[in-house]
């Protein structure tokens, strides 16, 4: 996922996106994160309509609410 999310700024930190463990985290970009989940997707798919969803969060979501996308 790093490589998606790529470095910001110069040498000097550590590899883990920070500069010696005192620097804030990168942020991750919306577009990673599932709308229902709140959390980095890991396997998103795509509805009909364009969304993107955390593939078993959009799953579960549809067999529970009945209401289709």
């Amino acid at each position: 996922m790093m490589g998606l999310l790529g470095r910001r700024g110069g040498g000097g930190g550590n590899g883990n996106g920070t500069r010696g463990g005192r620097g804030k985290p990168p942020t991750v970009p919306k577009l990673f994160v599932c709308p229902i989940l709140l959390d980095i997707m890991t396997d998103p798919t795509t509805t009909s309509c364009g969304h993107m969803f955390e593939r078993e969060a959009i799953v579960n979501w549809i067999h529970t609410v009945s209401c289709t996308l």
